[in-house]
């Protein structure tokens, strides 16, 4: 069973990797939007929903709508950001909201990662404000992974800088066991951080 103690690790332990990440992207030059804005499309009941819920109780309210996940709506409160939330899952809006409301952020299961190597709207939509999409849930295979991130930059003509990370966990740890920090990444794309 989980403890409310466990949550709060987990809540701290997602801020100090963040501010990491952060602190590394500046260093390498990388732009980090001013307001961060996630799009969360998890269940309610899903481990990164509740996280998200838990932080929302110990900060102030300011941007985030409280309709989502977790680990993106208790982390992205305690960081000031902005939560979308939709209320159902949808490719197509995700595009469409990916660049209607700039989002920053998203997390990812292989099944989404596929869908963005292979939809061909994908390569229409804007996605130079996203850094580095998170993706967990199983594991996900190298082709797939470079052939989304190359049509996330397509409509760039290949000079965006989105990347997608890879992460592990399960909701009996309390979600993310192990990632990298926003910065770095796997030299042969395949880890999961640690």
């Amino acid at each position: 069973m989980l403890s409310v103690y466990n949550v709060i690790a987990q809540c701290q332990q997602e801020t100090l990797v963040r501010s990491i990440g952060h602190k590394g992207m500046r260093e390498q030059g990388i732009h980090i939007p001013s307001q961060i804005r996630q799009l969360a499309y998890l269940p309610f009941y899903h481990c990164c929903t509740y996280l998200i819920l838990f932080e929302l109780v110990n900060v102030r309210l300011t941007k985030a709508r409280l309709d989502g996940q977790q680990k993106f709506i208790f982390g992205a409160a305690r960081q000031g950001e902005t939560v979308y939330v939709m209320s159902a899952f949808s490719f197509p809006k995700l595009l469409r909201y990916v660049s209607e409301y700039k989002i920053t952020s998203f997390p990812a299961a292989p099944p989404i990662v596929v869908q963005l190597a292979k939809h061909p709207d994908v390569r229409k939509v804007d996605f130079s404000h996203i850094f580095p999409v998170l993706c967990g849930a199983a594991p996900l295979g190298i082709e797939t992974q470079l052939q989304a991130e190359e049509a996330m930059n397509a409509y760039k003509k290949g000079k965006g800088n989105v990347r997608i990370n890879q992460g592990w966990g399960i909701t009996e740890c309390v979600g993310g066991v192990t990632a990298f920090a926003l910065h770095e990444r796997d030299p042969d794309v395949t880890g999961v951080g640690y």
